[in-house]
């Protein structure tokens, strides 16, 4: 077969295993030869085929689009600590508004217990002695 005959076959050769297997044997043929030229040749348009070009930009933006999405995590994980930090800072405030009113509930109670008519002995009442129950303090009523 004829070497320029050859050489216009490879070059024009589109199958990718046949392409490769010809530029790793194109070191058979002297460096003036128009077939290792054609082997070369092949390749790269093989390489720039519209499918390979195709290829490599469906590539780059399913790249891009999970480099968005994996800083989109990011910011929202971001996001989740930061409203993490918030619930508890609003709990401690209400423990806190909790404990407030149970010590203000808690005073008033002893307050009306000890509040009297005049007789610091006078026994407790019976109404003082149900709301201190309901707010958790223990009554003893002492012997007039």
């Amino acid at each position: 077969m004829d070497a320029e005959l050859e050489a216009k076959l490879i070059e024009q050769e589109h199958r990718i295993v046949r392409v490769i297997q010809n530029f790793v044997n194109r070191n058979q043929w002297a460096n003036e030869d128009p077939r290792r030229a054609a082997a070369k040749n092949a390749l790269v348009w093989r390489a720039l085929a519209p499918i390979s070009i195709t290829a490599a930009a469906g590539s780059t933006v399913a790249l891009a689009t999970l480099l968005v999405l994996f800083w989109q995590t990011r910011l929202m994980s971001e996001q989740n600590a930061s409203f993490k930090e918030q619930n508890a800072k609003l709990q401690a405030q209400i423990d806190l508004q909790t404990e407030q009113d149970a010590a203000r509930r808690r005073t008033e109670v002893i307050a009306n217990l000890y509040e009297t008519v005049g007789d610091p002995l006078s026994p407790v009442s019976a109404a003082a002695r149900k709301r201190a129950n309901t707010a958790g303090i223990r009554v003893r009523v002492r012997a007039p």
